[in-house]
């Protein structure tokens, strides 16, 4: 079964069958581009499009809406037009309702830059699949929704709001193996053992289960939990109709695993920090370590410092925590921890030592395809 893509104004939201082995973080594409309806492309249109369109960018790439309210990101918003790096129109003569959009690219390193001087939080390219079990009540009754679901309503609102906060969600497919570990029940419950187990299939960076229900007076109520790693979180909504709902769910765990992956800027430089790592027995798998470590989104520079055999030692430039870098090489298996060796030396204790592990990431990564 392949990877379903679904796009909504040119925002991917990746929903279906994650594949056998150990998904591979998603490397999110379009965080960078905004995509805003205009009603003419003269100039003053134009100009304030960018700035809504930078404003969808500056909330998928810090994380969270909040840095909308940064004074130092809304001063700069006005002058979004400094941030573009390229822009164009698109038209849709679909029915019921034709439109023109016009899509903007804004310069990665300059959108950076601006949530660094505004101390705000930013959210790198590689970035948890979420697995997500999702159980809808309305008046045609219950059922769970999946990667084949005909509900149009439920897979474009998650679409969209995935799309607009950079989520990479996935539904289970509900094949006969789902179906015999999985029952309504067990989603309207949010009983998170069964689920887990049925989940470990997927092998999902993140879980989250919800129920859905429609209320006598016409709103909508939804609980849901997370699941993510060693943490538990909880909690209700209320919405006024069911896609409001899958909204405020969307952005609920994007919130919730921001705070989590985000680099937050400190004001203060970090030390850096020392990473060894073994098997690496070419050239070609140096550059591959060194491009996959810059890729990182806690490191900002890598130096080589020694070289002995398979084993090479780095410095890393850090705009995270060491744990920070942990979490992110924990969703991928490009690297592995193993055991440090007796050197000697002062950095030995605080030093990380890791195992290159290419083979393990690509044979993943073509199981989830």
């Amino acid at each position: 079964m392949r990877l379903i893509n679904v796009a909504v104004l040119g925002l991917v939201c990746l929903v279906g069958w994650l594949g056998s082995g150990k998904t591979q973080a998603v490397p999110v594409q379009g965080l960078y581009k905004g995509t805003v309806v205009v009603s003419d492309q003269e100039s003053e249109a134009r100009l304030q499009a960018f700035r809504s369109a930078l404003k969808q960018v500056l909330v998928k790439v810090g994380g969270t809406s909040a840095v909308l309210s940064n004074e130092v990101i809304s001063q700069n918003i006005e002058q979004a037009e400094r941030y573009v790096e390229r822009y164009s129109y698109t038209t849709s003569s679909a029915e019921p309702v034709s439109y023109t959009a016009i899509e903007v690219d804004f310069a990665p390193s300059a959108v950076n830059q601006l949530l660094k001087s505004a101390d705000a939080p930013i959210w790198g390219l590689n970035r948890p699949a979420l697995m997500f079990w999702l159980g809808v009540q309305s008046t045609s009754g219950r059922y769970i929704v999946s990667s084949g679901s005909s509900d149009d309503l439920v897979l474009g609102a998650l679409a969209a709001s995935a799309g607009e906060r950079g989520l990479p969600v996935y539904l289970p497919s509900m094949d006969l193996q789902d179906q015999s570990a999985v029952s309504e029940s067990d989603i309207w419950g949010l009983f998170a053992d069964p689920l887990m187990a049925a989940s470990a299939r997927y092998n999902a960076d993140a879980v989250a289960m919800a129920r859905v229900s429609e209320t006598a007076g016409g709103g909508v109520t939804a609980a849901w939990l997370l699941k993510l790693r060693d943490t538990q979180l909880q909690g209700k909504i209320e919405a006024s109709g069911r896609a409001q709902a899958i909204k405020m769910l969307v952005d609920q765990f994007t919130d919730l695993l921001a705070e989590r992956y985000a680099v937050k800027q400190s004001g203060q430089a970090l030390a850096p920090l020392e990473v060894e790592i073994s098997d690496i027995n070419t050239f070609r798998s140096y550059a591959e370590v060194s491009r996959y470590l810059t890729s990182l989104a806690p490191v900002k520079s890598v130096v080589p410092l020694k070289i002995q055999g398979d084993i090479v030692r780095f410095k890393l430039g850090m705009e995270g925590s060491p744990d920070l870098l942990q979490e992110y090489v924990a969703l991928d298996a490009w690297l592995q921890s193993r055991p440090g060796f007796v050197s000697g030396d002062d950095n030995a204790d605080s030093r990380i030592y890791f195992r290159w592990t290419p083979g393990v990431a690509i044979e993943n990564e073509q199981g989830a395809h």
